[in-house]
């Protein structure tokens, strides 16, 4: 029940972003040919179904009744606590359908490179997946075909068929209990990790796994373009970085957000909150600081965006390289060992009968 609770939730997600993409893109059009608020959502309410119409349509109820596109969103609690503060920074300074064209590509990007990472990392996951598969396919339906012809013959037998027989008469006794035993540690941690410190430890180890340096500096490109983005339409410095907490999956990082807004709150120039937070390198804190003092953090902000975005897309196509030929070698050695095990004593077996 969990695992198939857990899967709903992803596609969720991922069709919520898919339909944030959408919607902002198709609003941005129909207002940019004078077409008023209300009239527009009119239209895009008819081209949904289920939830996303059921949203629109409340959000052409608080417009129909005079609230403004920001307060709608905040009252309905379904749109991303970003999308909020960019929206009302345009209606404040009068500049709503750039700013929803902006945050729709802005939210694009984002899905479009979360989605490469994902598909760049299906086929070492597909190999991973494969090696147990063939492993108990070769124990369940080959190996035993030779079991009865090699026990007759034990003490001819080399040892990786001994060891093969004894690993497979184990699993055949023993690994029900195996998985059971699995299946309730997954339901453990599932548990211990899915709020307060248990969260937090659980998303710290993930920052330091092996794709952790990925993660982090996928965060960054969050960070620097997130807030490049709200501070280009004046939404205040804390305010941004406000929404920008609240918009963080990752407990750890969260608070690592919430210290330094509270530095900043303190009278901290940006650059300096940052500085001894270790989740942001040397290289980012002195892009910012030069930022800072010259006016332009907007600006600076963007360059340590595309910066980052290419050093993640690099590294990504780095591991998965060395991925690839390491599971097809390790799937090469397993499928090997036990052909061999099972091929040696049929050849001695063959020269003895023969003989």
């Amino acid at each position: 029940m969990m695992r198939k609770y857990l899967f709903r939730e992803i596609i969720t997600k991922k069709s919520k972003r898919l339909f944030y993409i959408r919607f902002l893109t198709q609003l941005s059009a129909l207002l940019s040919t004078g077409m008023n608020l209300k009239n527009s959502l009119d239209i895009l309410r008819q081209q949904y179904k289920g939830r996303f119409q059921s949203e629109i349509s409340a959000l052409l109820e608080q417009i129909s009744q005079g609230h403004l596109l920001s307060d709608a969103m905040k009252v309905q609690k379904f749109y991303p606590k970003m999308l909020e503060g960019v929206v009302e920074a345009g209606e404040n300074t009068g500049q709503l359908v750039t700013v929803l064209e902006r945050i729709s590509i802005f939210y694009k990007k984002e899905f479009e490179k979360n989605e490469k990472i994902k598909n760049a990392m299906i086929y070492p996951v597909v190999l991973i997946c494969i090696i147990p598969i063939v492993v108990a396919f070769l124990l369940t339906f080959v190996l035993p075909t030779f079991m009865q012809l090699f026990a007759q013959a034990e003490e001819l037998l080399p040892l990786p068929t001994l060891f093969l027989i004894n690993f497979a008469t184990w699993i055949e006794n023993q690994g029900k209990y195996v998985f059971i035993i699995f299946i309730v540690i997954y339901i453990i941690y599932r548990i211990l990790t899915w709020r307060g410190k248990g969260k937090y430890f659980r998303d710290f180890i993930k920052l330091q796994s092996l794709f952790g340096k990925i993660r982090r500096e996928n965060f960054l490109i969050q960070f620097s373009s997130g807030l490049a983005l709200l501070l280009e339409y004046g939404v205040p410095i804390l305010n941004a970085m406000d929404i920008l907490e609240r918009g963080i999956e990752n407990l750890y990082l969260r608070k690592k957000i919430g210290a330094i807004k509270r530095k900043l709150e303190k009278g901290s120039e940006l650059w300096k909150a940052t500085e001894n937070e270790n989740i942001f390198p040397l290289t980012f804190v002195s892009m910012l600081r030069v930022g800072e003092e010259s006016g332009k953090i907007p600006r600076l902000l963007k360059g340590i965006f595309f910066y980052y975005e290419g050093e993640v897309e690099r590294k990504v196509n780095q591991i998965i390289k060395l991925i690839e030929p390491a599971m097809i070698l390790l799937l090469a050695i397993v499928v090997g060992f036990v052909v061999l095990a099972v091929a040696i004593p049929m050849f001695d077996l063959v020269n003895i009968i023969s003989y």
